[in-house]
């Protein structure tokens, strides 16, 4: 199986299961009396646009329109008709669909546009569903001579992190205060670097606004501070301070 093969199987799996976290997500807040507020009422907009069909199946109907047409199938009308459930409508086309693409779509080389068009309903429907962007990192392996980056996913600073190429391993912490006594500049997300110098993001925010930690497209260079937060004897020993 091809790198996009994959790809588009786990989009299409995604938006199924965004279809369904959409409803919980409506279902949940349906009934709330709090007060909205501008951005959840366009959060629940696009949830309510794709429960309602009005936006994501239509453009997934199209996929399978034209497949069906190059491919001389039966027309999508009959095929949607089959596929029709009274008790749930959307969801059923919208299953329908995804099934439909999976096996079609796999079958052969997918065009530039559809895996752009595809990439974008994936996005729309994560959206719709209030999935949050995982953000990703990068750090080198503090091992002699390696210097592989590795792609750090969790902020937990207690959590083991293993060299893909070396394979040594060690805590996320360990590695970063390793890497903030041998690097010029180690730039971290919020959560990251707070956990790191041990202080609040709130703290952080404080000293990026009097100039004291250089902070760039929402990352801060720890390192610029190191000297601050290390001990007296030089051991690299965090200093636990918010001062």
């Amino acid at each position: 199986m091809t790198t996009r093969t994959h790809t588009i199987i786990q989009q299409l799996d995604d938006i199924q299961t965004y279809f369904t976290q959409t409803t919980a997500l409506i279902t949940q807040t349906g009934g709330s009396d709090r007060k909205a507020t501008e951005i959840n009422i366009g959060c629940n907009v696009a949830a309510l646009d794709f429960l309602a069909g009005h936006t994501i199946l239509p453009d997934l109907e199209r996929l399978e329109i034209d497949i069906r047409h190059r491919e001389g199938l039966a027309p999508y009308g009959q095929a949607s008709a089959q596929r029709h459930n009274p008790n749930n409508p959307i969801g059923s086309l919208l299953h329908g669909c995804c099934d439909f693409l999976t096996i079609w779509l796999t079958r052969t080389e997918p065009t530039p546009d559809l895996l752009l068009t595809l990439k974008t309903i994936h996005a729309q429907a994560r959206n719709a569903a209030r999935i949050q962007t995982t953000q990703t990192w990068a750090i080198r392996c503090c091992t002699d001579d390696c210097g592989t980056l590795i792609r750090i996913t969790d902020p937990n600073p207690d959590q083991l992190v293993t060299c893909p190429k070396c394979k040594h391993t060690l805590t996320l912490i360990r590695l970063l205060l390793i890497t903030s006594s041998t690097q010029a500049e180690l730039w971290l997300d919020p959560e990251a670097a707070a956990q790191l110098i041990g202080v609040t993001q709130s703290t952080l925010r404080k000293w990026a606004r009097s100039g004291r930690l250089p902070r760039r497209n929402n990352m801060y260079d720890v390192s610029k501070i190191r000297n601050e937060l290390t001990d007296e004897a030089g051991t690299g020993t965090v200093r636990y301070s918010s001062a």
